[in-house]
């Protein structure tokens, strides 16, 4: 009868062993996916700054002007064209 009590705490102390290793392996598996995660962030962090770059550059007024003269063959209004109110 005395091997009962003794044979109960062995299979929980493995119990509770198996379940600190399993533990510790989710924190790692959390830790690697918090990284990826933290890399995807950055690399779209990358990405938005370079659009934003590209956005600002083509929609320079300059450019604007240039390209509605060129391609449309707009002009800029003579002063007789303007309504003033």
């Amino acid at each position: 009868m005395k091997r009962t009590p003794i044979v109960l705490v062995c299979v929980l102390l493995m119990g509770l062993a198996l379940a600190e290793i399993w533990l510790a392996y989710l924190r790692v598996d959390m830790a690697r996916q918090r990284h990826d995660i933290q890399v995807m962030i950055q690399t779209e962090e990358k990405k938005i700054d370079k659009l934003s770059l590209e956005y600002a550059n083509l929609t320079r007024p300059e450019r604007l002007r240039k390209l509605a003269h060129e391609q449309l063959g707009m002009h800029a209004p003579r002063p007789d064209q303007l309504i003033q109110r």
